[in-house]
């Protein structure tokens, strides 16, 4: 039986090598921790209006007649949270999540959406943009409540054809969110 009782070292260039490859195994790990990627995060939100406007008569001047006004204002947010600039070619709100395919079969109506418009826009990296779409009551088919609102969601899809989804959130009364 053979008892060692000296370590033998080795070579002082076997040493450099391993310590350099364990150093390049971390230097790649940060780096792939740190690497640029598409990171896109929307939020949409409905917000509703009821308002009472008084209108003059037409047959008398003096004398004002109330019309109940209502409307839904349509807002997504969308936030470039990577490093690499991006451009939104569409958005919209729909109720269900939907693929590649689903768009390419369906370029002429859009079936996948409930409410569609074309962006268009470029959103730098680590900047948000909102996109802005008024008065969306005809094209969803009705005034939408906040039921409704639930089960709905906006998406997003970008020059890549990548399709973000986020939550709908339903602003019932716009007076007092300016007020808050």
């Amino acid at each position: 039986m053979m008892i060692l009782t000296t370590i033998e070292m080795g070579p002082l260039a076997d040493w450099v090598g391993g310590l350099g490859s364990i150093i390049a195994i971390f230097v790649g790990f940060f780096y792939r921790s740190h690497d640029k990627k598409i990171q896109i995060e929307i939020k949409g939100y409905l917000y509703h209006f009821k308002k009472d406007i008084k209108r003059p008569v037409s047959q008398n001047k003096d004398h004002l007649s109330t019309e109940n006004y209502e409307n839904t204002y349509f807002k997504i947010n969308v936030k470039n949270v990577g490093d690499i600039d991006m451009k939104i070619v569409e958005a919209g709100i729909t109720d269900k999540e939907f693929t590649y395919a689903d768009i390419w079969q369906d370029v002429r109506e859009k079936n996948y959406a409930k409410y569609t418009f074309e962006v268009k826009k470029k959103i730098v990296g680590k900047t948000a943009l909102p996109l802005n779409m008024p008065w969306v009551d005809e094209e969803l088919g009705g005034i939408i409540t906040a039921q409704d609102a639930k089960k709905l969601k906006v998406y997003a899809i970008d020059a890549l054809d990548n399709i973000y989804y986020g939550k709908l959130k339903f602003v019932n009364d716009i007076d007092e969110k300016i007020k808050s």
